[in-house]
């Protein structure tokens, strides 16, 4: 039963591998206020997604990028604030085109501006990985005329947040991968919502913990040890870690209407609920000394939980402890 589990669950994360390959890297860093202080984008074709906030009517976000002649530029910028019309200009070395220049960009010497046209959309579109609700505002692509610095600008004429994707290769360094979870709970906070909001998941994993031991204490006399303790907390905050994405799906998909990338979102709510219901089993099952197969499956579990953003890296730490900790303890 117990293998079982783990296969259903491991092919169910090898698909999400795949599907998750096309996220971008989530960096909340608004951009600098001038030429001189711009947020540096340390590679042109890696895929970022800047989360930053226009300032006051008239303030601007300043990004530098640096590119080789022919090298492919790829751009695109929304936002997740309705009614909220943000502009994106890039400043290209040259003098050939002769555009005017917005309102108080700070153009270099030596720069020419490249407009991106944009409008207002009509409806919000659905982003399935964080997950969240988004308005597209403007797009460019094409090769870099060009070698040397450029800046993507952002100008807005009020206050609102932004989001400025750069880049067009989907890859992350462990590092990023495992900060994700940080990185989109500072996301969510930027976004308005309440922390609140964010732990009440997690308070309802520890409820199903608490029931789920109340009932096996009814049933055996044994109670959990440090293995029985650290499996079933990991379980409690896998399964919140899968509520949390269901929630926010919930949230955007209020916005947007049905969207068929709520199914990639499922599975990246699943895989996390999977891990905590395997956390617990394991917790449960191991009748005394937990076998072989019980700390595997711990090990197991807290892999696919720091390879799926599951348990904010805490819920992967408590399945390591359990799977190298004493037995249980019994009455």
């Amino acid at each position: 039963m117990e293998l079982r589990i783990l296969v259903v669950v491991l092919l169910a994360a090898t698909a999400c591998c795949v599907a998750g390959a096309a996220a971008h890297v989530p960096v909340l860093a608004p951009g600098g206020t001038s030429v001189q202080g711009a947020a540096v984008v340390p590679d042109n074709a890696k895929s970022y997604a800047w989360y930053g906030t226009a300032g006051s009517p008239g303030g601007m976000e300043y990004y530098r990028l640096e590119f080789a002649r022919g090298d492919s530029m790829v751009f695109s910028l929304s936002t997740p604030d309705p009614g909220f019309l943000p502009m994106l200009s890039l400043l290209v070395p040259g003098n050939r085109t002769g555009e005017v220049v917005p309102p108080g960009i700070d153009l270099p010497p030596g720069y020419e501006v490249l407009g991106v046209p944009g409008a207002l959309p009509l409806r919000a579109t659905y982003e399935p990985f964080t997950p969240m609700a988004m308005y597209e505002i403007s797009s460019l692509e094409g090769p870099a005329p060009v070698d040397g610095v450029y800046y993507a600008v952002i100008s807005a004429p009020s206050a609102g947040r932004t989001i400025l994707a750069t880049g067009y290769l989907e890859e992350f360094s462990p590092a990023e991968w495992l900060g994700i979870p940080v990185e989109v709970a500072r996301i969510r906070l930027w976004q308005g919502q309440s922390p609140f909001l964010l732990v009440i998941p997690y308070g309802i994993g520890f409820l199903v913990m608490g029931f789920l031991l109340w009932r096996n204490k009814k049933e055996s006399r044994n109670t959990p040890g440090i293995y029985g303790w650290s499996g079933m907390g990991a379980g409690a905050l896998y399964v919140g870690s899968g509520l949390l994405v269901l929630a926010e799906m919930g949230i955007a998909l209020s916005v947007t209407g049905w969207d068929s990338g709520a199914g990639l979102t499922l599975i990246f709510a699943g895989i996390p609920l999977a891990l905590g219901a395997g956390a617990f089993v394991f917790s449960l099952r191991a009748d005394g000394a937990p076998g072989f197969a019980q700390r595997i499956g711990m090990l197991v579990i807290a892999g696919l939980g720091l390879v799926f953003w599951a348990g904010i890296l805490v819920g992967p730490a408590l399945a390591v402890l359990a799977a190298i900790a004493p037995p249980y303890g019994t009455a």
